[in-house]
């Protein structure tokens, strides 16, 4: 892989770009479907939405989601129809579960790529898409039961989609000789292309499918192209930023930039993806889905916080450079020398000020946002690995043909921050899993890998092979995402607490020959209604009483729940199970029925 960074790499390696899409393609596949089923989902949201789509493929119903036979009004409905697909080729389970995000994933690393070559070159284009493809937030989202991978896979065509129709009209590419992106049209091509992933984003997740990669546009629009008094000599900073100023409130600019992207054609397009089934949903709920969807979900969450997902103001500052890692450890250096870029008008400048565009139109707008998630933000991943690698290339060519040393010192940093990340993860995986898992340390060994990667880079970066040292740090960072993700996860799945009871149920309901009325009190575990596969209601402590006095019933509880219901429970019930919640060992979720519910012989003598 060194050579392709290599300045004359372009030339010696025609015959092969032809295969780098596939390249990229096949090591996201391979990160990404590996042991993909073998993890049980994770509470909250992944057996949330897997059943939702179980609900609806059952149903025959692609308009209503329902999740636990109630109206799910969390997000749209493209997903769950992915899912739909999936589980009508793959049979329900985790696997067909995951494989729409998985695919998604794939995908987006393609047109990482692929946008990657019209920024930049072909080089950065490959190394952006693998720094991508192991980004620890981006691989988890991968290979996870939520919309965030089909609102990825959106948002990112519609800005491949816009960033291939500007460089169509600039020769080829992005940052070629052309009119500024005010003075120009998109092809239609490309514009229907744009305004289609559009549409189809907001099925995805709703309005941000298409506000926030407008946004972007529109941030490069005003940021990205020098406009106003930059052809004038002598004139200040100051001056400059007037002229500026003054012509990015220009109604006349305003306008010509929404008809350089066709606006309200795009409009037209979006409304008619998105708009016949948000009106059907409504229609079918009596406007309850879109209430639920829009007010509290888009604006209440907006407005203030919700379930206790809130931070200040730089959290999201702070949670990409935690979880865009390996390639946040160059993340900071390349932000700032896009930011140079764009203000000194280098070469490639436009792009830089493309991928900042990128950048700060997410972490811009849920920034303001009262309710804080880390995964809110990971399309920006994109962009930010569109940024790092534009960085690591030029800094891995600049350093070995014009040996500056600078550049090899930020090198060095980076790969030392590496080193350190890796030793901070073999530790803290090796506690939690001896600790809070119940498992071995041996989980630590992930850390070895960026470890590896640092080291190796700082003996190349010494060799004076820079190019090298870049390839080796890319290779260990998929190498420890690639373990991370197929490795780490299915040994810790086993311990979560709601795969565990629904088991357990499994077992009562086996040994006692009977169905048994199965309900929670005071302890929502959406994985229980996956595994289950069926209703399971939520009971107040009147109803849990009512419920507990059939025989056949069983109900989830917490110990503490158990504890101060006791001296109120029908004569013969008692607790017939307990679990340690995942995580959080010193938490106790109890089964509680009656002692007849369980079969004599080897279920009882395991449970006591």
């Amino acid at each position: 892989m060194e050579r392709l960074l290599d300045k004359n790499g372009a030339n010696r390696l025609n015959g092969f770009f032809a295969w780098r899409p596939w390249a990229v393609a096949s090591v996201a596949a391979l990160l990404f479907f590996t042991n993909l089923g073998s993890a049980r989902l994770w509470d909250e949201d992944e057996p949330k939405n897997a059943r939702c789509g179980v609900e609806m493929y059952e149903r025959g119903d692609w308009i209503v989601p329902t999740y636990n036979e109630e109206l799910r009004s969390h997000k749209p409905v493209l997903l769950y129809w992915a899912m739909i697909a999936s589980y009508t080729f793959l049979g329900v389970g985790e696997f067909a579960a995951r494989t729409p995000s998985a695919v998604c994933g794939v995908l987006i690393t393609v047109m990482c790529y692929h946008m990657g070559r019209l920024l930049f070159d072909r080089s950065t284009g490959l190394v952006a898409a693998l720094l991508l493809s192991s980004a620890l937030m981006f691989a988890i989202l991968a290979r996870a039961a939520t919309p965030d991978g089909v609102l990825m896979l959106c948002t990112t065509g519609a800005l491949l989609a816009f960033v291939s129709g500007v460089a169509y009209r600039r020769g080829g590419s992005f940052s070629g000789e052309g009119a500024p992106l005010a003075e120009m049209q998109l092809a239609w091509p490309h514009v229907v292309a744009m305004y289609t992933a559009m549409g189809f984003g907001v099925l995805a997740k709703g309005p941000i499918g298409f506000a926030i990669p407008l946004l972007a546009i529109v941030l490069y629009g005003l940021f990205g192209e020098v406009v106003g008094m930059k052809h004038s000599e002598g004139v200040g900073q100051l001056r400059r930023f007037i002229g500026w100023f003054l012509s990015s409130i220009s109604l006349q600019r305003w306008a010509s930039g929404a008809q350089s992207i066709r606006l309200l054609s795009g409009l037209a397009i979006v409304a008619a993806i998105a708009g016949p089934w948000y009106l059907a949903v409504s229609m079918q709920t009596s406007g309850d889905w879109l209430t639920g969807f829009i007010g509290t979900h888009n604006v209440g969450r907006f407005m203030k916080p919700m379930e206790g997902h809130n931070g200040p103001i730089f959290y999201y500052v702070v949670t990409i450079l935690l979880l865009f890692f390996p390639g946040s450890c160059f993340l900071p250096v390349a932000v700032v020398g896009a930011t140079n870029q764009r203000r000194t008008g280098a070469e490639q400048s436009a792009s830089a000020a493309f991928t900042l565009a990128y950048l700060a139109a997410w972490i811009g707008f849920f920034s303001l946002a009262a309710t804080k998630l880390p995964n809110y933000i990971v399309p920006c991943y994109i962009g930010a690995a569109l940024a790092t690698a534009a960085w690591l290339v030029r800094a891995a060519r600049k350093a070995e043909s014009l040996e500056i040393a600078s550049l090899r010192s930020w090198l060095a940093a980076g790969m030392g921050s590496c080193i350190a990340s890796g030793v901070a993860i073999a530790i803290g995986l090796a506690i939690v899993a001896q600790t809070l898992m119940g498992g071995s340390p041996w989980l630590g060994l992930v850390g070895l890998a960026p470890i590896a990667g640092g080291a190796l880079g700082l003996w190349f970066l010494r060799e004076g092979q820079a190019h090298r040292a870049v390839a080796a740090f890319v290779t260990c960072s998929l190498l420890f995402t690639l373990s991370a993700m197929s490795f780490v996860a299915p040994a810790a799945s086993p311990f979560a607490d709601g795969p565990r009871l629904a088991d357990l149920v499994d077992e009562i309901e086996t040994a006692s020959g009977q169905r048994i009325q199965f309900a929670t009190y005071h302890y929502t575990t959406p994985s229980l209604v996956w595994e289950l596969g069926r209703h399971v209601p939520g009971l107040n402590s009147e109803e849990a009483l009512d419920v507990l006095a059939e025989t056949t019933a069983v109900v989830a509880m917490p110990f503490e729940d158990y504890e101060n219901l006791k001296a109120e429970l029908p004569v013969g019930v008692t607790k017939l199970a307990e679990e340690g919640r995942f995580m959080r060992r010193h938490k106790r979720v109890v089964l509680v029925g009656h002692q007849e519910a369980l079969a004599q012989g080897r279920l009882q003598r395991e449970l006591r």
